[in-house]
């Protein structure tokens, strides 16, 4: 049985958070063995390494378009524009965040805006009283 939209915010928040710690821990070591490797290799252990983490963050913005759409479908089109803006935006802020910053700190301020983004989402979808 699927889980409605909001349900599965935080179960989605959860395995977000979990893949970025374990790829923090293990990432660096995986690719300190394998840097003196075809770059075949290379490009197939990298590629490998983006699929949890592409899956689990793929899934926020169609369940945040689920959400939308059942409270308000005439935002939907905003949600497109706000996510095609943030992407653009995004990867150039987390280049330079990364050079200046490290990968570390770029994942850790990207899982608290994606955790910032899923309490939007659960509070702006909260049943008002009556």
């Amino acid at each position: 049985m699927a889980l409605e939209p909001e349900r599965r915010l935080l179960p989605l928040l959860g395995g977000l958070a979990a893949i970025s710690g374990l790829y923090l821990v293990v990432l660096p070591a995986l690719f300190q063995a394998f840097l003196g490797s075809s770059l075949a290799l290379r490009a197939v252990i990298a590629s490998a390494a983006l699929v949890p983490l592409g899956l689990v963050m793929g899934m926020f913005f169609p369940t945040g378009i689920q959400i939308v759409r059942r409270g308000h479908e005439s935002f939907v089109p905003w949600a497109w524009g706000i996510n095609g803006c943030a992407s653009v935006v995004g990867t150039v802020l987390a280049v330079v965040l990364a050079m200046t910053y490290g990968f570390r700190a770029v994942t850790l301020f990207a899982i608290g805006l994606y955790a910032l983004a899923v309490l939007g989402l659960r509070l702006g979808t909260r049943p008002e009283p009556s």
